[in-house]
């Protein structure tokens, strides 16, 4: 809704929409060569010892690779894609082109200007909520993208913390989560954020 209200032209495909409307591979590399802001929320997977088979995981078990990201012969237009998907940025351990190996590396190579990726597993409520932030930071707010990002994480440790100290709810808690993941405690627990 977001998207649409500052006049995005919006696409949604999803795993549990079949037709037109299904998270497919054909169908999802038709829509990213049109789009100007893209944004996956899905699983990924990245293979060190055979990266072009590294992907993002799609309807019916399809795993958009990393290959076919590469030979697909329309450019991606666009200006920031999003990767709301568990180690999307992640390349082989000692790789000195390691960025180039990884999901969000194909997607550059396509032609994307700006890409936001993870390189770690991600949590749903999470994803949500850095994305809401970095949306509104960058669209409603004219931020740029590496901006809107920063703030949006600024946020989310924050919120994080006066969570740990009990003054709020967050979105680690959401959704039957008994507490938070342990990585999320110690960086909460970090001076360095």
């Amino acid at each position: 809704q977001l998207w649409q209200a500052s006049g995005f032209e919006v696409q949604f495909l999803s795993e549990r929409q079949s037709g037109r409307n299904a998270a497919v591979a054909d169908a999802v590399l038709e829509a990213v060569s049109q789009a100007d802001l893209v944004h996956f929320l899905c699983h990924g997977s990245f293979d060190p010892r055979a990266p072009e088979r590294s992907g993002l995981h799609l309807r019916d078990g399809q795993l958009l690779t990393l290959e076919r990201l590469t030979l697909h012969s329309q450019t991606i237009p666009a200006d920031l894609v999003v990767l709301a998907a568990c180690r999307s940025g992640v390349t082989g351990p000692g790789d000195l082109s390691g960025e180039w190996l990884s999901i969000a590396g194909a997607l550059v190579r396509a032609g994307a200007r700006r890409v936001v990726a993870t390189l770690w597993d991600v949590s749903y409520p999470l994803s949500v909520a850095l994305s809401r932030t970095l949306y509104s930071a960058y669209l409603d707010h004219g931020l740029p993208a590496a901006e809107a990002l920063a703030q949006a994480m600024r946020r989310l440790l924050s919120e994080g913390r006066a969570a740990a100290a009990g003054q709020v709810s967050h979105p680690a808690l959401q959704d039957g989560q008994s507490g938070m993941e342990p990585r999320l405690r110690r960086v909460l627990a970090s001076p360095l954020f």
